[in-house]
């Protein structure tokens, strides 16, 4: 099966990159924000557009992260308040199986 690839451009540069699970629009504007995130580090002083690439990458990466141990607390209280309402039911159960007199 064929991958589709995308031209994007980053401050001037045209990068071909191979499109997993996004949309061409979704790349682009993923490129358009790593160069307004260049484009800042530059206004800062930062000339070097590898240094200037590598912080972007950085700076992407960094909030990646972030959100990814995000979504992993919330699946851990997710976790939790399922296992207590199951604890809850099951105990639900068991008095309505009990004989009652």
């Amino acid at each position: 099966m064929a991958k589709d690839i995308v031209q994007v451009e980053i401050k001037k540069i045209p990068i071909r990159v191979q499109l997993d699970g996004i949309s061409a629009e979704e790349m682009n504007n993923l490129a358009l924000a790593v160069e307004n995130e260049m484009m800042l580090l530059q206004e800062e002083g930062e000339v070097d557009t590898l240094k200037q690439a590598i912080r972007a990458a950085l700076f992407f990466a960094t909030k990646t992260y972030v959100q990814y141990k995000r979504v992993q607390n919330q699946q851990k209280e997710t976790d939790k308040c399922m296992d207590s309402m199951i604890s809850r039911l099951e105990q639900s159960l068991k008095t309505l199986e009990e004989p009652h007199e």
